[in-house]
């Protein structure tokens, strides 16, 4: 029984690593502009909203014969060798009400999901005390899992809005977005999702069998 708390804790430990990481690389690729959004360093005033820079933008070109960047000098060889565009850094206008709804409402939604990464905390902490299904717990997860959930959610709306502007104001000629569809592989979300839903139900059952006994 000693050994399989250990394991747990262990198991436990990772997922607590690897969710925290997870949730740093969704704030930093945001505010970095990564994944199709704005960076926030040089953005310029105009017509009532910003000039904002945007990198990370995967673009495929249409004619492989004839590209848009069709070659790159090679110093080594001394003439020019093939070369071809996957991915863009350019700019957009962004209208001021957007632009400031977005960092609200990503501030919100990131303190959000901390406060859900601090439940998990204490919840790995009562488990390493050995209580596991208790209700406690059980809110904990929930508050972690939909809360995380939201963040991620709020990601997937705030690349959809960029995608939409960047396709109604850049004229992609000989070339078009490759951007994936969602920016995150939502079944493992569902997963967690579905398992989190199991402990609540296992701690309701040892809860109501605690009180037959």
């Amino acid at each position: 029984m000693k050994h399989i708390k250990i394991l747990g804790i262990v198991l436990f430990s990772l997922f607590l690593i690897l969710t925290f990481m997870d949730f740093y690389k969704g704030f930093s690729d945001g505010y970095h502009g990564s994944s199709a959004g704005w960076r926030d360093v040089t953005d310029v005033e105009f017509d009532g909203g910003k000039i904002s820079y945007v990198n990370g933008i995967d673009v495929v070109e249409l004619d492989n014969n004839n590209t848009i960047c069709d070659s790159i000098y090679n110093s080594y060889l001394g003439n020019k060798v093939p070369a071809r565009i996957n991915e863009l850094t350019t700019q957009i206008y962004v209208d001021n009400f957007t632009y400031y709804i977005c960092w609200i409402v990503e501030i919100i939604v990131a303190l959000l999901g901390l406060y859900g990464i601090i439940c998990l905390i204490k919840m790995y902490i009562s488990i390493c005390k050995g209580n596991v299904l208790t209700s406690k717990n059980a809110s904990r997860l929930r508050k972690f899992i939909y809360f995380f959930m939201t963040f991620k959610l709020f990601k997937e709306i705030h690349r959809y809005v960029f995608l939409t502007s960047i396709e109604n104001q850049l004229e992609f000629k000989g070339m078009k977005l490759a951007e994936d569809l969602t920016m995150f592989d939502w079944t493992d979300m569902f997963i967690m999702i579905f398992l989190t839903e199991i402990f609540v139900l296992a701690v309701k059952l040892k809860e109501e069998q605690d009180l037959t006994i």
